[in-house]
């Protein structure tokens, strides 16, 4: 059966920025894949048990591997060292 679409399974976790703005924090718990015939399987590698999770998780397409690398660069803030893996 072929894939149709995948997905990023991720959680929110809102918390309050240094700003005392309210941000989200998206925790990724695992993946979904969408089938052709309509059907969604979910794997969890992950479940959020702190009190903070509502009990949803959100379906993100993946980010391309450009886009996961920027978004990490930018999280690291002042930090000048790259690593690969």
């Amino acid at each position: 059966m072929p894939i149709k679409q995948k997905y990023d399974a991720v959680a929110a976790r809102k918390y309050q920025g240094g700003d005392g703005t309210e941000k989200t924090q998206w925790v990724n718990v695992g993946r979904a894949v969408e089938w052709d015939d309509g059907g969604i399987e979910i794997e969890l590698t992950s479940v959020p048990v702190g009190v903070w999770w509502n009990g949803k998780i959100k379906l993100f397409k993946p980010k391309s591997n450009n886009q996961a690398q920027g978004a990490q660069r930018q999280a690291q803030g002042s930090q000048n060292q790259a690593v690969d893996f």
